[in-house]
């Protein structure tokens, strides 16, 4: 979640502006004081940058299964909030939107079907070594 804000910070001082970076109920938040040319970039940035980063940490944990499962799994949903905070950003940014309870649901749902497939591919192995 910090490395998600630190994308949206370093856009913001990229373009030149001051920021501040929080944490509320609802998760982080980056507050840009400024006028950003490019929000589309803005939004994007945010989930790019700690996709990158979980996807790179991954590279490094594969050999710890539960480790790179969940490593996997931050990955795979940054990159989808990444597509959802630039696509979407009004819904995504209203209080009452359910967009934060769908990435819950999904992070289960991601989180439930790399293990399965870890399991399966452990299993194919030891029954190939056969």
């Amino acid at each position: 979640m910090f490395i998600h804000e630190l994308g949206h910070a370093a856009y913001c001082s990229y373009e030149g502006y001051e920021y501040t970076i929080g944490i509320n109920a609802m998760g982080g938040y980056t507050a840009c004081y400024g006028d950003i040319e490019d929000e589309f970039r803005y939004e994007l940035i945010g989930g790019a940058t700690s996709a990158i980063v979980a996807g790179i940490i991954s590279l490094f944990v594969w050999r710890w299964k539960p480790l790179w499962i969940a490593v996997a799994t931050i990955a795979i949903l940054q990159f989808i909030n990444m597509i959802v905070e630039s696509m979407f950003t009004e819904q995504y940014m209203s209080n009452d939107s359910f967009i934060p309870s769908m990435f819950g649901l999904m992070m289960f749902l991601v989180l439930i079907t790399m293990t399965t497939i870890v399991k399966r591919r452990e299993r194919y192995a030891y029954n190939e070594s056969y």
